[in-house]
């Protein structure tokens, strides 16, 4: 599987550093485990805080670097490639903010193109 952590994507140079590890870490784990992890809370913590990886998880399902499910302490990850489709770093912020405060995303507002304002 490819280090997806270290991509040039604006989906991935948004994400917080503690984030890329966890993105690091659940790639390691559904690498081993055939494309899907199911992880205890205790394992999930090897990356920081439960605030820390809770909002993680909500951040790189939003993405859609996973489909994310949680049920009693254990989440389930299944790799997604859903976070190659976002092209500018507003449209991921957007989709980042939207998850925290439980929206969906919008789309980005289109960049007026200046060079064709001047002719």
């Amino acid at each position: 599987m490819e280090d997806r952590s270290q991509s040039p994507s604006p989906a991935v140079r948004i994400l917080r550093a503690s984030v890329r590890r966890l993105l690091s870490f659940i790639d390691a784990e559904c690498e081993k485990r055939g494309g899907e992890a199911k992880l205890y809370d205790d394992e999930l913590a090897r990356i920081g805080t439960s605030r820390v990886f809770r909002s993680g998880c909500k951040e790189l399902a939003s993405l859609g670097f996973y489909a994310h499910s949680r049920e009693n302490k254990i989440s389930t990850f299944v790799v997604s490639h859903k976070w190659r489709d976002i092209k500018t770093l507003g449209e991921a912020a957007l989709i980042i903010n939207a998850a925290h405060n439980g929206q969906k995303p919008r789309k980005a507002p289109a960049t007026m193109d200046v060079a064709s304002t001047n002719a």
